[in-house]
């Protein structure tokens, strides 16, 4: 699937959300430069080498069951605080499934986001 993009300002939170259907439920996966982002002490760092998991919240997976075709929703949220110049990269959703009825055991969207500085104008009279 082709890359997304999005911009953004330092300073203003971004949140992403991914969505998945399927049978079995699909779990969904969020990738930061290609490292999974989970709360382990292996945490991915930012370009400038900080903890990037110290700005990111994870929701938990909601699911919903279509009871007529037997298809699971599953939704997904990386919300990213603070971002700042550093954070400009590559963002990954991912969603798998342990088995297949209809064929597809998953699928990946990438989105790069590129955060812009702020500048901030200082206007003095005298």
């Amino acid at each position: 699937m082709e890359s997304q993009g999005f911009t953004t300002n330092e300073g203003t939170d971004i949140v992403f959300t991914c969505t998945a259907t399927g049978s079995p439920s699909p779990s969904i996966s969020f990738l930061f430069q290609g490292q999974t982002l989970t709360r382990t002490d292996e945490r991915p760092m930012d370009t400038t080498g900080l903890p990037l998991m110290d700005r990111v919240s994870l929701s938990s997976e909601s699911m919903n069951l279509n009871t007529f075709t037997g298809i699971y929703e599953v939704t997904r949220s990386l919300t990213l605080f603070d971002p700042t110049e550093a954070d400009s990269a590559t963002f990954t959703c991912n969603a798998s499934t342990d088995i297949s009825v209809f064929g597809e055991r998953s699928a990946s969207v990438s989105f790069n986001l590129l955060v812009y500085r702020k500048f901030i104008r200082y206007i003095c009279k005298f």
